[in-house]
């Protein structure tokens, strides 16, 4: 229940500000790219850029495969039970954000995904993350950033794609149109 902007917004400005980074250039995807968009809202005199790629946020929709992940006593159910977290479950999450399911995931990475899910850092299962972040029929209102987009003010380009599996195409092609620097 910890609050996503401190966790990854501040976390990520923080970052930028241990390296003496004066203006960055950010490139984002999904959730990454609302952590960037959020960026470059709070702190736009450090962002430069911004590469967005099928941002989380820009659109209110859940696809249906996400909504009963959205009720956290089925997310931990199933979290604990239908898919704990072992490297089996967690390689076949991995697979399953790819539109490419022949796509393999490097060992290197794998490891450092499982390993913040099961290992040294514990982090969370990513069904748990997925119910953070999901209502049952629409993105909670916090974190959704469509009456936001007219605030920014660096350079921006986008990319969408009509095949991800969270951000809908239709709909986010509508709301890019109210940033202006794009």
């Amino acid at each position: 229940n910890s609050d996503l902007e401190k966790d990854f917004v501040e976390t990520t400005y923080k970052f930028i500000e241990n390296l003496e980074l004066d203006k960055v250039s950010i490139v984002g995807h999904s959730f990454g790219a609302w952590i960037a968009i959020k960026l470059a809202l709070i702190h736009p005199e450090r962002i430069k850029k911004l590469i967005l790629i099928n941002p989380f946020g820009i659109t209110r929709h859940v696809p249906m495969k996400y909504r009963l992940i959205a009720i956290r006593p089925i997310a931990e159910f199933v979290s604990k039970n239908i898919m704990p977290p072992n490297r089996k479950n967690m390689d076949n999450f991995l697979k399953s954000v790819f539109y490419d399911k022949q796509i393999s995931v490097k060992e290197e990475f794998f490891n450092y995904f499982y390993d913040g899910v099961l290992g040294k850092k514990q982090v969370s299962h990513p069904l748990m993350f997925i119910n953070r972040i999901s209502g049952f029929l629409r993105i909670p209102k916090k974190l959704v950033l469509i009456n936001n987009l007219k605030d920014l003010r660096c350079p921006i380009l986008i990319m969408l794609s009509q095949n991800d599996p969270l951000v809908s195409f239709q709909e986010a092609r509508e709301n890019v149109k109210l940033i202006s620097n794009i």
